[in-house]
């Protein structure tokens, strides 16, 4: 063997083919350049890199979107779309999963990451106050708004219900999520180095089980997000006649799921349901819940409400939620022309993106003595039951619960998507006396975004100790992770997107991270003083 490969211990998995004859060069954080000389004007190591120099800390996202994310200027990647929310007072304390030049609105994070993007549809938020936020460019407007009890009267008292319901849906998937995040970061494969001729290859020999938790939290999840759609439209049926449905009636109430118009038309006109006058056909609901229908979309099989139906009626009566962990992507630290991989890197991964995982494939291969480093992002998916694809779990859970909350129940109570989405952030563990105060205090980042934030610190906390550690700083590892551990997520996630801004200038880069490393001294002079 030209050498074994090394496994990190983290969200995503390094891998390393050969050894050079000199041996291995010390360790250093992967894709970080050699800053050792650059306080000095006249060094040519300097000169060569000002012109595009920047500090890269690789960030391996497999469990949420399975793509790699590297903190260069943005986190373009990392959040592709990004949400308008509302924080306390029209402030919002912290940008979390955006470009690091949307600088933070506010003085201090505040107890809640609120992430804030460019505003697509101003309509729909008329009371909104207008921020303009330095470095996105003329014209950029983003908005932050201040939360009231007005902003949910769209939602009537007879469907305030699905409220608790959708913040259990929440943690189920923050409860998903969690499992994700502690089975990548441990390395699910096991690798090893198989030399032939003059190549060597990394194999794959074992892969970890999946929790047996996972899948059925899954499972949990989708059903409430169904009988959250289906108590909503009971709700509004039994108000809309004013009275309590029979048990006949109540019998022929759900939420279909129509990939052709004639269908949805039999449907109306079946039995009882013919006779309920907010189900007749033209009724005001009746419609609402036809623009709802997977027929609406030329691809209906990828329809939320079409995958939500095949997912639930899948775990309801035949098993648990499919989920497996798959390939996703094997791409190099730094390009090496005689380096090939199974799966290349794709920066925005759709449903159906990547490969089967099984013991005996091979990931990558190059010339045996060449060393090359490289990274393996091993995604936890789902199989869509009716079409046989594979999406990232968290990002299919993330995709439906969104569409439940913030589309299709607004249109079953209201006709429109434009009302404020329902908080989904609800403490449902403690009693409250007045359920539409409490929204007020709700918080309004989903599970699926909350477990992108933890992501982005678990491998900020990771990469600063050894980028702060390299000369000409020379931190002391252990100190900035004494340091960086008593920092909350967003402050970590920030500083880092930070080094990302000033990456391009080297001397306002050593300037930042000398500070950075000043700050850690001063909390291990603090822990010691108290000791």
């Amino acid at each position: 063997m030209a050498g074994q490969p090394t496994v990190a211990t983290h969200t995503g998995m390094t891998g390393r083919l050969g050894r050079p004859a000199g041996g291995l060069p010390p360790p250093r954080a992967a894709g970080i350049p050699e800053i050792a000389h650059l306080r000095g004007v006249e060094s040519p190591v300097a000169q060569s890199l000002s012109p595009g120099f920047r500090v890269e800390a690789r960030v391996v996202r497999s469990g949420l979107c399975g793509s790699i994310q590297q903190f260069k200027g943005a986190f373009d990647a990392m959040m592709p779309s990004y949400r308008v929310v509302r924080g306390a007072g029209g402030q919002v304390g912290a940008l979390v999963g955006l470009p690091a030049d949307m600088a933070v609105v506010g003085d201090r994070p505040t107890t809640r990451p609120y992430t804030l993007g460019p505003c697509r549809d101003r309509a729909s938020v008329p009371a909104a106050k207008h921020v303009q936020v330095n470095g996105l460019g003329v014209g950029t407007t983003l908005l932050a708004m201040t939360t009231s009890a007005a902003d949910y009267d769209w939602l009537p008292d007879h469907q305030l219900h699905v409220v608790p319901t959708l913040a259990h849906v929440d943690r189920l998937i923050d409860h998903v999520t969690r499992i994700v995040h502690d089975y990548t970061d441990q390395g699910p494969l096991t690798l090893t180095e198989v030399v032939h001729d003059d190549r060597a290859h990394i194999k794959v020999t074992a892969i970890a089980p999946i929790p047996e938790l996972m899948p059925r939290l899954v499972a949990d999840a989708l059903t409430q997000l169904r009988a959250a759609l289906e108590h909503t439209l009971y709700a509004e049926v039994e108000h809309l006649l004013q009275r309590p449905l029979t048990d006949q009636e109540a019998r022929c109430i759900e939420m279909p799921a129509c990939t052709e118009p004639a269908r949805f038309d039999t449907w109306l006109a079946h039995g009882r349901r013919s006779q309920l006058g907010p189900l007749a056909a033209g009724a005001v609901l009746a419609e609402r819940i036809r623009v709802l229908q997977p027929f609406q979309r030329r691809d209906f099989d990828n329809h939320p409400l079409r995958l939500l139906a095949e997912h639930t009626n899948l775990a309801k009566h035949r098993t648990p939620a499919v989920a497996a962990v798959r390939l996703g992507a094997v791409y190099p630290d730094r390009q090496h022309p005689d380096l090939t991989v199974a799966l290349p890197l794709e920066r925005n991964p759709q449903p159906g993106h990547g490969l089967r995982l099984q013991p005996g494939a091979v990931l990558a291969s190059g010339p045996r003595n060449a060393r090359i480093e490289f990274s393996i992002v091993p995604p936890v998916c789902l199989q869509r039951p009716h079409t046989g694809v594979w999406n990232i779990a968290v990002k299919e859970l993330g995709y439906l619960e969104d569409w439940v909350r913030t589309t299709a129940i607004p249109i079953l109570v209201t006709g429109s998507r434009q009302s404020p989405p329902i908080p989904p952030q609800l403490d449902i563990a403690i009693g409250h006396s007045d359920l539409r105060r409490a929204l007020l205090s709700a918080g309004t980042t989903p599970a699926t975004e909350r477990g992108t934030l933890s992501i982005q610190a678990t491998q900020a906390r990771r990469a600063l100790p050894e980028i702060l550690s390299m000369p000409p700083v020379g931190a002391q590892p252990e100190t900035v992770r004494a340091w960086v551990s008593s920092l909350d997520d967003v402050t970590v996630v920030r500083t880092m997107a930070h080094i990302a801004g000033v990456n391009s200038d080297p001397t306002a880069l050593l300037h930042y991270l000398d500070e950075l490393s000043a700050a850690a001294d001063a909390y291990q002079s603090t822990l010691g003083a108290s000791s």
